[in-house]
């Protein structure tokens, strides 16, 4: 009622009779108990939770009906989900590997080069987490909470590789991915199981191929094993030494490159301020030298 005597240095274009008509039905409508205020903010709460998921929605549709040139590779896939995992830690694991996999198959991405695979109880609760990103993209699938933090260890594997291939093959399909080689690395999982070799680099020359090669271990917080496999490409004699035992986070700066010299093969670390400081904090070499002739004892 006190609109009218705002000063304005401008005419202002509204209607008084509507403005008090809405505000009455605003007072009238308005929650009047407890009860009813925890059942309003309920509401509201839904409300913006559906809002979120067509958003998401309609940025799938949108990819759905415009596809876009495969223009850069996958590095990595992410997992979030609202699980507290000790050892083994399975959305850990299986990031590594689908990660490492989808790397070696060469698997290209529209525009941005990595994957977020939000996991939850339902479909709209997953599509809370998404956030519009040029540099990643999102995809959503449902895990039952409940059931995984009752399930042994083996349920729980199950279950996690479901929900990621089940991310995977909506992502594959509304982003017009490559699906023969996702579905190939699927595959190569489901029979090989999450305990799986992994090569995290390699090089080959006229004798020799030499391969970096490790597992995941069962928790962020376990360093991974490393190991170095030569193989004899006369006589096909394959030859695996151990290297060290790295944290997965911070192997890079130790395997920068790999070279077969005449004699030897050289594992060196990055050459950076970084990952000097990060090799010494961990009493890590900045290079690895295997001497062929003591590599095929």
């Amino acid at each position: 009622m006190l609109v009218k005597t705002i000063e304005l240095k401008s005419e202002l274009d509204f209607s008084e009779d509507k403005l008090l008509l809405k505000f009455q039905q605003s007072i009238k409508n308005a929650p009047r108990t407890l009860e009813e205020l925890k059942a309003y903010f309920k509401k509201q709460k839904q409300t913006v939770q559906s809002n979120w998921a067509k958003l998401a929605d309609l940025s799938m549709k949108r990819s759905l009906s415009n596809p876009k040139p495969l223009t850069k590779p996958l590095i990595t896939i992410s997992i979030s989900a609202p699980i507290e995992e000790t050892e083994p830690n399975h959305s850990f694991i299986y990031t590594e590997v689908f990660s490492n996999l989808l790397r070696k198959a060469e698997v290209m991405l529209p525009g941005y080069s990595h994957i977020f695979i939000h996991l939850a109880d339902t479909l709209v609760e997953a599509k809370q987490e998404f956030a519009p990103n040029h540099r990643i993209k999102d995809a959503f699938s449902i895990i039952d909470t409940k059931k995984y933090m009752a399930s042994d260890n083996e349920t729980k594997s199950n279950m996690m590789f479901s929900s990621i291939v089940s991310a995977l093959r909506s992502i594959t399909k509304f982003d017009h991915l490559e699906e023969h080689k996702i579905e190939s690395v699927i595959r190569k999982i489901k029979e090989e199981g999450s305990d799986i070799e992994l090569t995290y680099f390699s090089k080959q020359n006229d004798k020799y191929l030499s391969e970096v090669i490790y597992t995941v271990p069962k928790s962020h917080l376990t360093n991974a094993p490393f190991k170095l496999r030569v193989t004899d490409l006369n006589s096909n004699v394959v030859k695996t030494i151990k290297i060290d035992d790295i944290n997965l986070f911070w192997c890079p700066y130790s395997f920068g490159s790999i070279n077969i010299k005449k004699d030897s093969v050289v594992i060196k670390g990055r050459k950076s301020q970084r990952a000097e400081i990060s090799r010494r904090a961990d009493k890590l070499p900045d290079e690895y030298i295997f001497k062929i002739k003591d590599i095929f004892i």
